[in-house]
């Protein structure tokens, strides 16, 4: 009889908290509450339920529901309270495997990211559903590099890529951060071999195809003719001089190919970085050539025609590295502004002043940009 009793206030009470839900039912000194105050009532009320009828299996969906409201009023730290305690007495109700997800879910949210890593990996190994714990190692991922766990993230990234083909999004962002994390270790190898695998994923993404995952396609390409424009700098010419020219060059033409196939996805964020950087290895590229060395055993005449073979070579790289650079001036005078913009403006009154009249351009660039 008990037990019957218990049922029905716990069913009672229930139906109580429903209605404090329900903006249509209004008691008699309520209509002033706002639903705000309303969702308060109905907490409290379903809460109620654990000493009214502590027993019942109305009690645990009481409790569940009440969690369930508290973090949509953001109340994490009072949400997780009722989530532990359920997962912790009711292991094998049906509602069970719902209490971790939404454990990791509040600490999420809370941005307590330690706690929520430890949510999300309880998830990814042991969520009954293959679905979300896909979803728990890629989250598990992302928050092992908020807590400075690299080696983790890469792990989780690692396999999250390898293992899952969709959905694209995540799949072309784990290739991303992996990147990017390989890029920070100064691992250029395993680098260069994501950076291929953002640049195929999105090339092979057809119908899939965001904005985003362009933009990562623009990205990695930039990042690949960084890699070569670094073998670039980090090589001075050196006897025997026309290898090195030639190894010099061989660097400076895979760079601006890459620089070029980043451009080519025609956002205006890559179109002038790629002419920034492009023009940039030109202009070190002809002040290598002016002081190249010359044999040390070469006469006085043979150093001379040296010289002026090198001033030759020189010459050509510096022009073009005005005309990338006043390309990306164009582009501000009709309208369009960023970092790259300006910095090919302060080059073009650097390498051509006496071409690019400073005042009038300012006054020019200004004027359109307005």
């Amino acid at each position: 009889e008990y037990k019957e009793i218990s049922q029905q206030v716990a069913a009672a009470t229930y139906k109580q908290a429903e209605l404090w839900q329900d903006p249509k039912w209004l008691p008699e000194d309520t209509e002033s509450l706002t639903a705000q105050q309303r969702s308060e009532k109905a907490i409290a009320t379903l809460i109620s339920i654990k000493q009214l009828a502590p027993a019942t299996n109305i009690r645990i969906i009481a409790q569940y529901d009440a969690s369930s409201l508290m973090l949509g009023a953001e109340q994490w730290d009072k949400a997780l309270v009722e989530l532990k305690e359920l997962k912790a007495k009711y292991p094998t109700h049906k509602l069970a495997a719902e209490f971790p997800r939404k454990i990791a879910f509040a600490y999420e949210k809370k941005e307590d990211w330690p706690q929520a890593l430890v949510a999300y990996q309880y998830l990814m190994k042991k969520d009954p559903s293959e679905q979300v714990r896909q979803e728990a190692l890629f989250i598990a991922a992302g928050l092992s590099e908020k807590t400075n766990n690299d080696e983790q993230a890469i792990e989780y990234y690692r396999d999250y890529a390898h293992k899952y083909e969709k959905p694209f999004d995540n799949r072309m962002e784990a290739r991303f951060h992996l990147a990017s994390l390989y890029e920070k270790k100064d691992d250029k190898t395993r680098q260069l071999f994501w950076l291929r695998r953002v640049i195929a994923g999105d090339a092979n993404g057809g119908n899939e195809r965001t904005e985003r995952s362009q933009w990562l396609g623009a990205w990695a390409n930039a990042k690949y003719g960084d890699y070569f424009a670094w073998e670039f700098y980090r090589r001075s010419l050196r006897a025997p001089i026309d290898k090195s020219i030639a190894r010099k060059n061989g660097y400076l033409t895979d760079a601006k190919q890459r620089y070029t196939m980043a451009a080519d996805y025609g956002m205006l964020e890559f179109v002038s970085m790629a002419n920034v950087k492009t023009a940039d290895l030109y202009e070190k590229f002809s002040q290598e050539l002016l002081s190249a060395p010359i044999p040390k055993e070469a006469s006085a005449e043979e150093k001379a025609l040296y010289k002026q073979i090198f001033s030759q070579q020189a010459a050509p790289f510096t022009e073009l590295a005005q005309t990338i650079h006043h390309n990306n001036i164009e582009l501000g005078w009709q309208g369009h502004f960023n970092i790259w913009i300006e910095k090919s403006f302060n080059a073009m009154r650097r390498l051509s002043p006496q071409r690019f009249n400073k005042t009038e351009a300012v006054a020019r660039y200004g004027d359109e940009i307005l």
